[in-house]
C-alpha cells in the first residue's frame, strides 16, 4: 500500500516538475522574443530570459527521464529517496541563496547587470524546483 502511495507522489512530482520547466521555458523564451525586438540592449532581461529558458528546457529533460525509470520502491530505497529528496532540496535551497547573493552584490556594485539577471533566474528556478519537492517529501517522509 505504501509503495503504490510514494509511487504515485513520485508520478506528480515529475508532472509538476515538467509543468514548471515547460513554463520556465516559454517565459523565457517569450521574454527573450521581447527583449529581440527592442532597440535599446537590456543585459538584465536579457540573462534572465536565457537562463528560464535553459533550465526550464534541462527540468523538462530531467523530469521526462526521471518519470520513465518511476518503479515501486522497496524500503530500502523509499529510505534513499527520502534521503536524496532532502539533500537536493537542501542543495536548491543553497543554490537559491547564492544566486539572490550574487544579484544583490551585481546590483548594488552597478556593473555586471547581465549577472544579475541569469542569476535572478537560477535564483526563482532553485527556489521553485525546492518547493516543488517539498509534498513529495512530506509523503516520502510519512
Amino acid at each position: 500500500m505504501w509503495s503504490d502511495t510514494i509511487l504515485t507522489a513520485e508520478r506528480q512530482h515529475f508532472v509538476r516538475l515538467c509543468t514548471w520547466g515547460v513554463a520556465s521555458l516559454l517565459i523565457g523564451a517569450g521574454i527573450l522574443l521581447s527583449v529581440a525586438r527592442r532597440p535599446a540592449r537590456v543585459p538584465l532581461l536579457a540573462t534572465f530570459a536565457r537562463g528560464m529558458a535553459i533550465l526550464g528546457g534541462l527540468e523538462v529533460l530531467a523530469a521526462a527521464a526521471g518519470r520513465i525509470r518511476l518503479q515501486p520502491p522497496s524500503l530500502e530505497t523509499a529510505v534513499q529517496l527520502e534521503r536524496w529528496l532532502w539533500f537536493a532540496a537542501g542543495c536548491e535551497f543553497g543554490v537559491a541563496a547564492v544566486a539572490a547573493a550574487i544579484v544583490i552584490w551585481a546590483l548594488v556594485t552597478g556593473r555586471r547587470l547581465g549577472t544579475a539577471g541569469a542569476a535572478l533566474a537560477i535564483c526563482l528556478h532553485g527556489l521553485t524546483v525546492a518547493t516543488l519537492g517539498l509534498p513529495l517529501i512530506a509523503i516520502v517522509s510519512r
